[in-house]
């Protein structure tokens, strides 16, 4: 399942509250039908195991965490999001998704069942309400078109809310889950939350941009 969690999170969040209003209606047709067609900018398992608290609850070895510096990097872009064309944007998200999938291929050969199915509940924890738009995930929820759709509609007006630059990641995904509630019924509320395992202190972690805790 980890293969499938390509970079939904509150990092797209934010990179959709840069974008002009157009771009934004874009941005968010191409996340319809999965995680942003598997094209996000967000936060990826090779970001999340390189941190010492998730490193730590995954129980890591030493060997295990020397192994973590080698695996596949991507070249930094100095130019912003919003900066670029649709046509740049979408060559971007092409290049990270491939990058992801080789980090994500490394880590099942470094980490044991156990730690990757760990890691996914992390992800899918970090990722929060976005994890729904999976359509593994959706499917395994058994949820509905209409619900996708709310769930879709739901999100996109957390994100032009974001534009106007009030609150913040940690409140944006608050919101967004409890957009979630309105939506699922009782049964998949509680997969949903099996599904996420025990819960991890997301504020250890940096999962914005520019390596903010939120």
């Amino acid at each position: 399942m980890l293969r499938h969690w390509l970079l939904l999170s509150t990092c797209a969040c934010l990179m959709m509250a840069e974008l002009a209003p157009e771009q934004a209606a874009a941005q968010a047709t191409a996340q319809r039908g999965g995680w942003l067609g598997g094209r996000g900018l967000g936060i990826s398992a090779a970001q999340l195991v390189a941190q010492e608290p998730v490193q730590k609850e995954l129980g890591l070895s030493s060997e295990q965490t020397a192994k973590l510096a080698d695996l596949p990097k991507g070249e930094a872009n100095q130019r912003g999001f919003r900066d670029m064309s649709e046509e740049e944007r979408r060559q971007a998200m092409d290049t990270r998704a491939k990058l992801v999938a080789e980090q994500d291929k490394a880590l099942a050969g470094i980490l044991d069942e156990k730690q990757l199915a760990r890691l996914t509940q992390i992800k899918m924890q970090a990722v929060g309400a976005r994890a729904l738009l999976d359509e593994d995930v959706a499917k395994r929820m058994k949820m509905t078109p209409e619900q996708t759709e709310k769930l879709q509609a739901g999100l996109q007006e957390i994100m032009q809310a974001a534009r106007g630059g009030g609150g913040g990641p940690a409140q944006w995904r608050q919101q967004a889950l409890e957009k979630v509630a309105e939506i699922l019924t009782p049964e998949q509320k509680a997969d949903f939350k099996t599904m996420q395992g025990a819960e991890f202190d997301l504020s250890k972690l940096k999962l914005g941009m520019g390596g903010r805790r939120q």
